[in-house]
């Protein structure tokens, strides 16, 4: 590490080096110390990730990224890479680090949407397991019921609470324009539900 606190990685990325930068990051995912190494700041509090959003480097973004860099980490001045990108209009950029999602996270989502077709198919076979039997008004009630049902989810899946961000369309902010103003952890907990019942009620 220099006097300015600068590692390998920010020497590599400032100097557009993809070759050294791509093989420090395949010995670093060997090791025990990759998240710390990556996410190590300069004197300016900037990681290695802030320079290539910075310098707009696609395949340096990639392999950060993949190398377990932290997106949302800031320097001094508070900015994200994300940020730094949409300043300087470096769509490339802005794009990949709008679009990466982690392994943790994808297996995450993989895991929230396999429990939720479970619990959907075991819902809709102990709600409709006795359809037939149940008298015609009934029936025609349970629909009525379940129509609106089916209305309510949809349409507070198209306009959650809060609404959805505005803008321009431009990429010089940091968020995507369409996306739910609720943070991530709320909307999905409102979300699954409400797409659960969906799902049940459409069966």
């Amino acid at each position: 590490m220099a006097t300015t606190n600068q590692t390998a990685l920010h020497i590599a990325t400032r100097n557009d080096n993809v070759e050294a930068l791509e093989l420090i990051c395949r010995m670093l995912r060997k090791s025990d110390y990759c998240e710390d190494v990556v996410n190590q700041k300069d004197r300016n509090g900037d990681t290695a990730l802030h320079i290539a959003a910075r310098n707009n480097q696609p395949k340096m973004l990639k392999l950060l990224l993949k190398c377990k860099a932290d997106k949302l980490a800031t320097n001094q001045a508070g900015r994200t890479a994300l940020a730094i990108a949409c300043e300087l209009n470096n769509r490339e950029s802005i794009k990949i680090l709008r679009g990466w999602r982690s392994a943790k996270v994808l297996s995450y989502q993989y895991k929230i949407r396999k429990q939720m077709f479970k619990t959907v198919t075991k819902a809709s076979e102990v709600i409709f397991q006795g359809m037939d039997s149940i008298l015609s008004e009934d029936r025609n009630a349970l629909l009525v019921v379940l129509g609106l049902l089916l209305t309510a989810t949809y349409q507070t899946s198209i306009s959650p609470p809060g609404s959805v961000r505005q803008g321009d369309g431009s990429s010089n902010s940091d968020f995507t324009v369409g996306q739910s103003v609720m943070d991530e952890v709320n909307f999905l907990l409102f979300y699954i539900p409400a797409c659960t019942v969906f799902i049940v009620a459409f069966s």
